[in-house]
Parts: structure tokens; C-alpha cells; sequence
């Protein structure tokens, strides 16, 4: 065997890939071309010869293939991502649709709740209104019951001196109350006997006159003696 068939068979001795390199392919190339010319090859060995000069032309082709080969892994695999991103998003789309339902059960729970509150506030600005005109109200009565109030202390302090006044004056009073009564009584002392007393003769009536005049003397709460 030739150096440039030992250099060939040493090149084709490794993996497809490495034959590719542009620098085995060049070598490819030199070495078919020195070998077509070598008188004692066989018909088979031209035949491989030839098939393996179209390496380069088989490269490019391989290349493109290859370039097509992965274009269409690239577009499945897109495809496949796509159907796997459309199932995430249904998925993300399922949970947000359900999160949505939950939030809008939760606005309208929370907006009848607001509502109420509104109303209670109504009531209580209402109520602190009512009660605020009530206040006022009992204010002006509570300025009127204190000036009542001060006008009956007024009162009750003049009853007082009136009544200490009079406590004083009780010794004077009981006194006058004391002498007119023994002066009354010796009164009636003295002429209580004169009662029914008659200047007439004996069988005579009485007249009118000193009926009433005698009368006219008795004093209630004494009895004649």
C-alpha cells in the first residue's frame, strides 16, 4: 500500500464526524487525487475512490441536511413548547379564573358590608343629630332650672330669715298671747254673772234688745257659771 492509501485509510479510520474538518477534508481531496493516479489499484478500490472524492460535495449536503434536521427539531420543539407554555397558561389561566371568582365573591361580600356600615353611619349621624338637638334643648332647660333654682335659694333664704325673725319675736308673741287671754278672762269673770240678769219686774219678757245684748256678751268656749 501506498503512503498517500495508508495516509487515506488512517483518515477513514475515524468516526464521520472528524472527516468533516476542513482540514481532513482538504487532505481527503490531495489524497484521492494523488490516488486516481495509481496504476495498480483495483476496479473496486476506484469505484470506493470515487465515492469517497464526493466527501466534500457529500459535506455540504450533509450540512444542509443538518441544518434542515435541526430547523425541524427546532420547529417540533417549538411546537412542543408552545403546547406545553398553552397548557401552563390554561392552567395559570384556570387558577385565575377561579382567583377571580373567589375575589369578586369576596367585593361584593365586602361591598354589602361597606353598604351596611353606610347605613349604620346614616343612623348614627341621625342619631347624634337627634341627640344633638336634644342636648341644646336640655341645656336651655338646665340654664332655666338653674336660674330657678337660684331664685328659690333666694326664696327659701328669705323664708329662713323670716322664720329666725319670727323665732325671735316668739318670747314678745307668746307674751301678747299670754296677756290678752288673762285679760279676757277676768273680763269674763267679772260679768259672767250678769248673764240672764233682768231691770225688769219679775214675769216680764225680755226685750229684743237685751236678748241680743246679752248675746253679744258671751264669749265662745265658756259656759255660764
Amino acid at each position: 500500500m501506498s503512503t498517500y492509501g495508508k495516509k487515506l485509510s488512517s483518515i477513514l479510520a475515524l468516526d464521520f464526524s472528524c472527516w468533516l474538518s476542513s482540514k481532513n477534508l482538504k487532505e481527503i481531496s490531495f489524497l484521492v487525487e494523488k490516488l486516481a493516479m495509481d496504476p495498480t489499484l483495483t476496479i473496486n478500490q476506484l469505484l470506493k475512490l470515487e465515492s469517497i472524492e464526493e466527501i466534500p460535495k457529500a459535506h455540504k449536503i450533509f450540512l444542509q441536511a443538518e441544518g434542515i434536521a435541526e430547523q425541524a427539531n427546532k420547529f417540533f420543539g417549538d411546537i412542543q413548547a408552545m403546547k406545553d407554555k398553552l397548557s401552563s397558561m390554561r392552567g395559570e389561566f384556570s387558577e385565575l379564573k377561579k382567583g377571580a371568582a373567589e375575589v369578586r365573591s369576596q367585593v361584593d361580600s365586602k361591598s354589602l358590608f361597606v353598604q351596611e356600615i353606610d347605613e349604620q353611619i346614616a343612623q348614627l349621624q341621625s342619631r347624634q343629630a337627634e341627640l344633638a338637638r336634644d342636648l341644646e334643648s336640655k341645656k336651655e332647660v338646665k340654664l332655666q332650672m338653674v336660674a330657678e333654682k337660684k331664685i328659690m335659694e333666694k326664696s327659701i333664704l328669705a323664708v329662713i330669715q323670716e322664720i329666725h325673725k319670727a323665732i325671735a319675736e316668739i318670747p314678745k308673741w307668746e307674751m301678747n298671747k299670754k296677756n290678752p287671754k288673762k285679760r279676757m278672762d277676768e273680763i269674763l269673770a267679772r260679768y259672767v254673772p250678769f248673764n240672764g240678769f233682768s231691770f225688769k219686774e219679775p214675769g216680764a219678757s225680755c226685750a229684743p234688745s237685751a236678748v241680743v245684748a246679752s248675746s253679744a256678751t258671751q264669749v265662745p268656749g265658756h259656759s255660764k257659771e
